[in-house]
């Protein structure tokens, strides 16, 4: 009985070992599909996290930016050049992760809320302007995803549109000037 059994588990160990032996090459090619699409998602995380990143320092400098040259003191101040000089002092904090020429910085100042809102204000002088309107927009190049992926030029375009940041500040200065005889 014993050795009808050994028989039998022997029997069966060469059939598994001859099914082992013929799907040896099938491994290597599950993990090469596997491997191309674990890495590909491994990119695309980098990716995301690296545009997440860049979304909130362009809200950080844009923040700092505009409030140190919104509350100089001088009535020869060149708001939009001190706000560009601001904003590359900012940027250089994250300079590994972008490219600086990609940075566009620009001051527009007005009058009243409404000018805002129908887009009417300048952007040459600031002279008894009390509102100026701090803007930064980046030029958002993917590292990887930068068109060798089939479908991804819309995604690219969206996420150049979505990295622009604008903040409405009140130059205190300029107030000062229009409100001292109140």
């Amino acid at each position: 009985m014993q050795s009808i059994n050994l028989m039998f588990l022997r029997k069966c160990l060469r059939k598994i070992k001859g099914i082992i032996a013929h799907e040896e090459g099938v491994v290597a090619i599950e993990f090469s599909f596997i491997s191309v699409i674990f890495i590909f998602m491994i990119f695309l995380v980098v990716e995301i996290n690296r545009y997440i990143f860049v979304s909130s320092a362009i809200d950080l400098t844009l923040s700092e930016a505009a409030q140190i040259s919104s509350r100089q003191s001088s009535s020869t101040t060149d708001y939009a050049q001190m706000f560009k000089k601001n904003v590359e002092e900012q940027s250089k904090l994250w300079v590994f992760f972008i490219d600086e020429k990609n940075i566009h910085a620009t001051v527009r100042f007005c009058d009243s809320v409404q000018k805002i809102i129908n887009d009417g204000c300048q952007s040459t002088t600031s002279d008894n302007k009390v509102l100026a309107v701090y803007q930064i927009e980046y030029d958002y190049e993917p590292l990887i995803f930068n068109g060798s992926v089939p479908g991804a030029g819309k995604l690219i375009s969206a996420l150049r549109t979505s990295l622009s940041r604008s903040l409405i500040y009140v130059q205190e200065y300029e107030k000062d000037d229009i409100f001292k005889d109140i």
